[in-house]
Formats: C-alpha cells, structure tokens, sequence
C-alpha cells in the first residue's frame, strides 16, 4: 500500500524511467518523546507533532532539470517519514476516524511532503489537504485500513 501511496503522491519515477532504482521510502515509528525531538532539532519546533518527513535523496517527482540518462543512472533513495502512532490514537477520536485511518493518513501527509508538496500557508495547507482527500480516497477503493495496520 505504501507504494501505491507514493504513486498517488508523487509520480513513479520508477515506472516513467525503467531501469532506475525503486524509490526507497523507510516509515518510522516513533513515541512521542522522539518525534518532539526530531520536530525541534530538525526544524526548530519546541513541540510534538504527528509526522515529520526526511528528504534524503531526491524527491519523488524528479525535477525537469533532471535528463533520462541521469535518472536511469542514479538510486531514487526518496526519504524516511517519521509516525507518533501514539499522537495518532490521541486525535483520532477527535475526527471520528479509526486509529489505522489516522495513521495511514499520517503516512500519506508524508509522502506528499517528499512528493514536493508543502503546506506553509493556508493555500499550501488547503491543497494538502485536498491531496489528502484524494489520495485517501483511491487507498479506501483497494485496501481495507483496519486490516493493515495492527496497532497495539
């Protein structure tokens, strides 16, 4: 599901460009102490948060800068987005959502992150959200959330 996730938030550079690496997108999770961590040290935020997302490499859409030879000649290492799946079970009821819903949300808000998208302004923030949605949507026609995820 992941990978479909990543397809729906960015473009499959590995599908566009055959012969280039598969992205490789790592999805942490961690407690609430560690995320609080991460969001201060990383981007100067003295609070906890639900995701924070890592760019290591190149984003899921590849530049227009970059040619057909560089892609096809270079590992697409996307990125690492980190999940508070306690700060998930905390605001889930408070959006009358499952705890997998929120958490896979939580994913799909990180992928979109890596994807390129930000969501800095209230414009940003509102076709985050309407990316979300959307993306949301396509996942819930193939998967069926509660059966993913087995949080404790």
């Amino acid at each position: 599901m992941a990978e479909k996730a990543a397809g729906l938030a960015g473009h499959n550079a590995h599908a566009e460009h055959p012969g280039t690496a598969e992205p490789i997108i790592d999805l942490i999770f961690v407690s609430e102490n560690k995320i609080r961590q991460l969001n201060h040290h990383f981007l100067g935020r003295k609070r906890r948060t639900d995701v924070v997302a890592f760019d290591l490499g190149r984003p899921l859409h590849p530049p227009e800068s970059i040619t057909m030879d560089e892609a096809e000649n270079e590992d697409i290492v996307s990125g690492e987005v980190y999940i508070c799946p306690a700060v998930a079970a905390q605001r889930a009821p408070s959006y009358n959502t499952e705890l997998e819903t929120e958490i896979i949300l939580y994913m799909v808000h990180g992928l979109l992150h890596l994807a390129g998208r930000a969501d800095d302004t209230p414009a940003n923030r509102a076709a985050m959200r309407q990316a979300e949605t959307q993306i949301m949507g396509q996942l819930r026609k193939d998967y069926s959330f509660p059966s993913l995820l087995r949080v404790q």
